[in-house]
């Protein structure tokens, strides 16, 4: 009789662990850094009043440069080996991904430019880029949260400019954060290091950008 309740609850703790592990990785897998990227500028887009034909240049422009173009490009350097797996879970296997989104964001950055769009448009691919080229060199010593840095990023934007944090966003960043924990992807510290460098760093650099344009 022990012996069997003993096995019925170390079932009830696998069952309960593949349970976890199975929302993390859907909540880890709906939510990568390409996806904030382009939600953030459609959101710009939008909230910036463009015309029709602005609209669509930004709204294709950010969906080729920060989400098609992003995958398509890890799933090649995936197939080909250079990514062990879909997390890239080995930190030295991240500086690809990181050095591509930074010729996207700054060819993005110059497109914005030239198309003479709205100036947050472009101020936000150049601020993108300068997050990256941090990110590759925090890199080289310490994995830190891509998923949260990405994350976080749209949150400064929007308390930079409205002062307020919807309640619900909070709330999103911990069940980033707590998928990538329970994936055993990255440590406490990583996922909280992660959410501070991505709202820091771009909020201080829309400071700057802002003051400096007037």
């Amino acid at each position: 009789m022990v012996i069997t309740l003993m096995r019925v609850k170390l079932t009830d703790k696998i069952t309960d662990k593949n349970y976890k592990k199975t929302v993390a990785r859907i909540i880890s897998t709906i939510f990568i850094p390409p996806v904030f990227c382009t939600f953030l500028f459609i959101f710009l887009s939008y909230s910036n009043s463009l015309s029709e034909r602005e609209l669509i240049f930004n709204i294709a422009l950010s969906a080729l440069s920060g989400l098609l173009l992003p995958l398509a490009i890890f799933i090649y350097w995936r197939k080909r080996g250079f990514i062990g797996d879909n997390d890239a879970t080995v930190k030295e296997e991240r500086v690809r991904p990181y050095l591509s989104g930074i010729i996207l964001s700054l060819f993005s950055g110059f497109a914005a430019y030239f198309y003479e769009t709205v100036d947050i448009i472009y101020y936000m691919w150049f601020i993108y880029a300068v997050v990256l080229t941090l990110l590759v060199i925090i890199n080289r010593y310490w994995k830190i949260s891509a998923h949260l840095i990405a994350a976080a990023v749209p949150l400064a934007v929007y308390f930079y400019f409205t002062g307020n944090i919807s309640f619900w966003y909070p709330i999103l960043l911990l069940l980033i954060g707590w998928s990538r924990i329970i994936l055993k992807k990255h440590t406490y510290m990583q996922v909280i290091a992660g959410a501070v460098f991505g709202f820091f760093t771009t909020y201080i650099q829309l400071y700057f950008i802002t003051k400096i344009s007037g």
